[in-house]
């Protein structure tokens, strides 16, 4: 992100008529957790991927944003000149809690905390 926000304000700095953006997509619904399918065998991993995991990717997947409508924000975000492209808003409580807490110097926030957090959100119609 900082490589982004540098090349962002070098570009505004020369007055450039291009410019650029971050875009954070969140979870979006796509088969990518089946991409290992794809993979050919001589690439292959002889690592086994972790059912439950999986499951549980999937899961989040399928609730996230269509393809298009994640395209959709990050058009009218370039279209705006918005650097921050962040497709979803559920997201905003959980950044704004990270840098709180990275600014009151404490410790990061535990796995259990993001697995409760986790949870809410596959309880949601769509994230």
């Amino acid at each position: 992100m900082a490589l982004s926000e540098g090349f962002f304000q070098s570009l505004k700095k020369i007055n450039s008529k291009i410019g650029a953006s971050a875009l954070c997509p969140g979870f979006v619904a796509t088969n990518i957790i089946e991409s290992e399918r794809n993979r050919p065998e001589s690439l292959a991993t002889k690592k086994k991927s972790n059912f439950l995991m999986k499951q549980l990717a999937s899961a989040v997947l399928k609730r996230g944003k269509k393809p298009s409508e994640i395209a959709d924000r990050t058009i009218e975000g370039i279209q705006a000149g918005s650097f921050y492209i962040l497709p979803h808003p559920v997201y905003d409580e959980m950044i704004k809690e990270r840098y709180e807490r990275i600014l009151a110097r404490t410790e990061p926030q535990s796995i259990d905390i993001k697995a409760t957090w986790l949870g809410t959100l596959l309880r949601r119609e769509e994230y």
